[in-house]
């Protein structure tokens, strides 16, 4: 039992500069992997890390901390169209648990506002049919109009295991494992899979996808049971009639 970090990544930086995912160049790797491990080499039952933010070449908070979690503990988190938030220390997430009925209250009404949430100029609810299309659109260099104006960045979300990450907080960054932790992370934007999970060395699952997003997206995720899922997968609390 332990801790995981949640991260989310800004893809469009890296898709602007990478022209071949199959045969990268060493160097973007690297950074990729650095600036990964910059934000998740560290030991939570020390203290939680102040850095939020490590920038790719001369792009800003390319790779973020949303946050840190115990494998037992319950924790909610929003994507708000730009960006990946834990929810304020007082709710639930603060607490860790869920403890009575208005906590089960709030989570089913974050899932129907997740699936029912109407289109504004802010957040933009879209099919699944829609979210593969921008997605698919963004990948392939085409422009916004060609993508339906309905998305103008893309980024994933992850949660990587102390576990492993913790045995490089004391170790000179020479030594870190960037070159195969970027291309890990690499394949995995590529991919474009859900709930996908790379090994680093001997170390099994410890890097994983959580999901893919795009920027008018309104989506809510909980880690419970020591991972991330989105909140139409996690079977909730029965509400009281």
């Amino acid at each position: 039992m332990g801790f995981a970090n949640i991260i989310w990544i800004d893809e469009l930086p890296i898709r602007k500069v990478l022209t071949d995912f199959c045969n990268p160049d060493l160097m973007i790797v690297q950074q990729i992997g650095r600036s990964v491990m910059k934000l998740v080499a560290h030991d939570s039952n020390i203290g939680i890390p102040e850095l939020r933010s490590t920038d790719f070449l001369d792009h800003p908070k390319v790779f973020n901390s949303a946050g840190v979690q115990h494998s037992s503990s319950f924790g909610l988190y929003i994507w708000s169209g730009q960006a990946l938030y834990k929810f304020d220390k007082n709710s639930m997430l603060g607490r860790g648990s869920i403890n009575d009925e208005s906590d089960i209250d709030n989570l089913h009404f974050l899932a129907r506002l997740d699936n029912l949430l109407p289109n504004n100029r802010l957040i933009k609810r879209m099919t699944h049919k829609e979210h593969d299309n921008a997605i698919n659109s963004i990948m392939m260099k085409r422009t916004a109009k060609e993508s339906f104006n309905i998305a103008n960045g893309i980024s994933s979300i992850y949660w990587i295991y102390e576990d492993w990450s913790r045995n490089y907080r004391n170790m000179d960054e020479s030594k870190w494992p960037i070159e195969e932790v970027g291309k890990s992370i690499l394949e995995m934007i590529e991919s474009n899979l859900n709930g996908c999970a790379v090994n680093i060395g001997s170390y099994g699952a410890c890097i994983n996808k959580a999901a893919t997003v795009i920027s008018p997206q309104f989506s809510a995720f909980i880690w419970k049971d020591n991972c991330l899922q989105h909140i139409q997968d996690v079977e909730l609390p029965t509400q009281s009639i």
